[in-house]
């Protein structure tokens, strides 16, 4: 049990294993319901959704606010949902839960509001382990004037034309089993169960 506690507090380890989440959660939501090929995408702040439409149907998912990244090399600048005042409160839960995960495990460096001068490599890692931490199901980096808003987002629901929803689920399936228990995502299935 001690290497598994090691494993899930070590930021590094979960950066790494939500980038892989990540890459699998794009291909999941590719081949289910064609994610990244939407008309038109929308972020609705008042209804809480991230809104993709496409000519035949309109699909929705809850939405957070990991943060933003704005700025060009050295001047990058990080801004984290919570501390963001721009993003309104209910789309925040999920970088508070980085924030008190930092807290909670020794990582004050993940409790500053705004982090100045990050690379994009950088910035991967704090989307990649925020991921992870809030046990999201889906990611989109969403463009921005002067950079991008980084956001998760959870289950699916697909509405056709008739309007009736048909909430999708996304099998992703972690490499090892330290990872199962790290991240108990919404649907985490293995393959052939």
């Amino acid at each position: 049990m001690s290497l598994l506690r090691r494993q899930v507090t070590r930021p590094d380890v979960l950066a790494a294993q939500g980038r892989e989440l990540i890459d699998r959660s794009a291909r999941a939501h590719r081949a289910r319901w064609g994610a990244g090929s939407a008309d038109r995408c929308e972020l609705d702040e008042s209804a809480g959704v991230l809104r993709w439409t496409f000519r035949d149907r309109v699909v929705e998912a809850p939405v957070q606010v990991l943060g933003r990244c704005s700025g060009t090399g050295s001047a990058r600048d990080w801004v984290w949902g919570w501390a963001d005042d721009s993003v309104p409160a209910p789309l925040r839960s999920a970088s508070d839960a980085v924030r008190q995960w930092g807290l909670d495990h020794g990582h004050e460096w993940l409790t500053a509001g705004t982090v100045h001068g990050i690379t994009p490599e950088r910035v991967a890692d704090l989307a990649a382990l925020g991921f992870v931490v809030t046990r999201a199901t889906g990611f989109y980096r969403a463009p921005q004037p002067t950079g991008h808003f980084y956001l998760t987002f959870g289950p699916v629901t697909v509405l056709d034309r008739s309007g009736v929803p048909q909430p999708l689920t996304v099998d992703l399936e972690p490499s090892d089993r330290s990872l199962q228990r790290s991240w108990p995502g919404a649907t985490v299935r293995r393959r052939g169960a």
